[in-house]
């Protein structure tokens, strides 16, 4: 039992990593196709992960003193916290709601969420616009405000069985079986293509082509 929950841990570790990181999503090729040629792209890949990892801690310095609050405050295990939505939307609600001047630290703690939520958002919504527009040429003919907006409203349609009810389970559902394991082997197929197809001694060596001289 014991191997199978570090086994568990150790997976949705990985995951988080690697959609903290933007890995297997490509937001990051998006982002880096409107770089110019001549960019340090070995710096920003070390910057983008120093602050990346940096905001992770802060933000778990954050969780973990509200949780570690409820801890001291009720008794409570940590085991009976749970994870996912039901963490941050349910448990830590519950201490937030009993520490001083309530209001101030919940209106901070959800302001953090939702500001690193929609700079996540961000990264997945531009990685997919820019690839229907990449795989579908006639878009291009399209305004792309007109053609960004019909698509996240198509989006948010789709998201709205997430707020009914049943969305907490929904949303587990997605996290586990369409997110966390699909990626992490989608990751692994990328990494044996570029390592072992393609050659780590040609896609090294087209990195520092692009390097400024």
């Amino acid at each position: 039992k014991q191997w199978y929950q570090r086994r568990v841990r150790g997976g949705a570790a990985a995951s988080q990593i690697f959609y903290s990181l933007g890995i297997g999503f490509g937001a990051i090729v998006s982002f880096a196709s409107f770089t110019k040629n001549c960019d340090n792209i070995i710096r920003d890949s070390i910057v983008i992960t120093i602050v990346n990892c940096s905001t992770s801690i802060l933000g778990g310095f954050v969780i973990f003193s509200i949780i570690g609050y409820r801890r001291h405050s009720t008794g409570a295990d940590f085991e009976e916290l749970g994870s996912g939505p039901g963490l941050a939307f349910v448990a830590i609600a519950e201490a937030v709601a009993s520490m001083h001047i309530s209001p101030l630290w919940a209106v901070l703690f959800y302001s953090m969420l939702l500001f690193l939520g929609v700079d996540s958002l961000f990264g997945l919504m531009e990685s997919m616009l820019h690839q229907l527009r990449e795989e579908i040429p006639l878009l291009n003919r399209v305004k792309k405000h007109g053609f960004n907006a019909c698509v996240c409203f198509t989006m948010f349609l789709l998201a709205l069985p997430t707020a009914t009810n049943g969305g907490l389970y929904m949303i587990d559902l997605m996290d586990t079986w369409a997110v966390s394991v699909p990626l992490l082997v989608a990751a692994l197929g990328e990494i044996v293509a570029v390592m072992w197809v393609y050659g780590i001694h040609r896609f090294t060596n087209e990195i520092y082509d692009t390097l400024p001289k």
